[in-house]
């Protein structure tokens, strides 16, 4: 079933399967981009502190195990079935009708309390108000969202959160919760922390804006690249400075800096280098979706290039993706792009690549040097033909599946 948003379905499940959302408290993100990012740093700043915790983040990058986190370790695929098998049976039986992404939930929740885990990081996985993870309350002293946070805002998934940035901000901002303190990025635009103040105002919510400058002591510590981290890693400071100071969770200095010096989030800015037909290729692998990311990442790039220098791309997109913000800040005339798919994603058939030759005519706006190969190896050995210099790597982006194939790609042709 795909996206249908709403809280009945989810909160019928839960109930079903005994609320196990009641035995562990939560650490609530919501955003447009950084979120994953933030909620990695926030699990590793825990798991150094020996709080057991818990991490549900989404889409799932290899497999959909993967969006279900122990202390930073992935459920085995085995216990994921397992589970993922009885909350749908349950839901079958009950007549209930819950979508993939409410499964996967009701699965995650569910889970956390068999591990009796202490705290869980959830990533919202579209929107706020009414995504399934919005299911939990408050901190009412034993259970629930003990602190929210929301990470950049920008346009996407418009069809369903609406085509502004207020109305995107009103839907993110769902997530705020009755005199729970919130946490917000203090970069994002000045009509989207309108709208969140408002909200906040409206809940007696204590809003704390962040600022990159609140991470520039980790400067050379921070393991993921792009300065948009600095703001990413703000908002988890703030978060684990809240714990500490309001529900006296014991966080040290050296917790904080061992965690953020742990933190991995795989497909997001990666630098990793693939070898195919004995050939070797430096790549950097990012997810960028939407025109927000894409200008982070052109940021980035801009680091890269000299002069009038060209930069060599692959990339694909998920089907209905608006094009023009993605593409303008990161294609030059001079760059070249070769156009190719991803492979279905496994418990989402209905995300798909767009078709090559649809994205390849609107690439052709902003570059002349374009050409497709379906396959992502083709792709690969086609843009290393391309590429001006053996220094530079080859970018590979466009969509989070996209950079997913490339890891297990990598991954693959790694083992000797």
């Amino acid at each position: 079933m795909p996206i249908d948003l709403s809280l009945g379905r989810v909160t019928q499940l839960l109930t079903v399967l005994g609320n196990p959302q009641k035995f562990w408290k939560c650490i609530h993100v919501a955003g447009t981009n950084g979120k994953g990012s933030v909620c990695s740093y926030l699990s590793h700043i825990l798991e150094s502190s020996n709080i057991s915790t818990g991490r549900f983040t989404s889409p799932h990058l290899f497999y959909p195990n993967d969006s279900i986190n122990i202390n930073n370790r992935p459920i085995s695929r085995a216990r994921y079935d397992y589970e993922f098998r009885k909350v749908k049976e349950l839901n079958e039986r009950e007549l209930i009708g819950a979508t993939e992404f409410e499964l996967l939930t009701c699965t995650a929740f569910y889970v956390f309390a068999q591990f009796e885990i202490e705290v869980a990081v959830v990533e919202v996985g579209l929107g706020g108000r009414l995504d399934a993870t919005n299911v939990i309350p408050g901190f009412d002293g034993e259970w629930g969202v003990l602190v929210s946070a929301i990470t950049k805002i920008g346009l996407d998934h418009e069809s369903l959160l609406g085509n502004s940035l207020t109305q995107i901000a009103k839907e993110k901002a769902g997530i705020i919760k009755e005199s729970v303190p919130c946490v917000i990025d203090g970069s994002n635009d000045t009509e989207i922390l309108r709208v969140v103040k408002d909200v906040a105002f409206q809940n007696n919510c204590k809003l704390f804006e962040t600022f990159p400058r609140r991470a520039a002591v980790f400067d050379q510590q921070v393991p993921l690249l792009g300065e948009f981290q600095k703001s990413n890693l703000a908002v988890a400071l703030k978060v684990a400075d809240i714990l500490r100071s309001k529900f006296n969770y014991r966080i040290t200095e050296q917790a904080i800096t061992n965690g953020v010096r742990n933190t991995k989030w795989p497909g997001r800015l990666q630098r990793l280098t693939a070898t195919i037909r004995k050939q070797r290729l430096d790549l950097i692998v990012d997810g960028a979706h939407n025109g927000q990311a894409a200008i982070e990442l052109s940021k980035y790039l801009d680091t890269l290039r000299t002069l009038e220098s060209p930069l060599t791309f692959v990339i694909a997109v998920t089907e209905g993706k608006t094009l023009t913000p993605m593409l303008a800040p990161l294609i030059k005339k001079q760059d070249f792009v070769t156009v190719t798919t991803f492979s279905s994603v496994e418990g989402m058939p209905w995300i798909k690549a767009m078709d090559c030759e649809i994205l390849a005519r609107e690439i052709r706006k902003f570059t002349s040097n374009v050409t497709v190969q379906e396959y992502l190896e083709g792709a690969l050995i086609n843009a290393a033909q391309f590429s001006q210099s053996p220094t530079v790597p080859l970018i590979v982006c466009g969509s989070l599946y996209l950079a997913a194939d490339v890891l297990k790609f990598v991954e693959k042709t790694s083992i000797p």
